[in-house]
């Protein structure tokens, strides 16, 4: 049986779609700060909440970062605070 999420998960994310490109910009300072590293987000970057479940290769994932066109997508309900980190480490790593 599949647990429900904590009702910090509903907080945090609900935070996100509010915030969209603001909570990324935040967090990614965050994590800049924490690793010290000296890199950049795309200007125009942009963030997508997709209603259905995003399925590759026969799995399903809970985000994905869309390089060419500078966008985080995460997935329906899917998604959480470290997939959405993850996302982000994967725009501040592309040059």
């Amino acid at each position: 049986m599949r647990r429900r999420p904590p009702q910090c998960y509903y907080v945090f994310t609900n935070e996100v779609r509010n915030l969209k490109e603001n909570a990324v910009f935040a967090l990614a300072e965050t994590v800049r700060q924490s690793l010290s590293i000296d890199t950049q987000l795309p200007r125009n970057i942009k963030v997508v909440f997709r209603s259905e479940p995003i399925t590759i290769l026969y799995m399903r994932v809970r985000g994905g970062y869309d390089w060419k066109n500078k966008k985080i997508v995460l997935s329906g309900s899917d998604w959480c605070r470290k997939s959405f980190i993850h996302e982000i480490m994967h725009a501040l790593s592309y040059f």
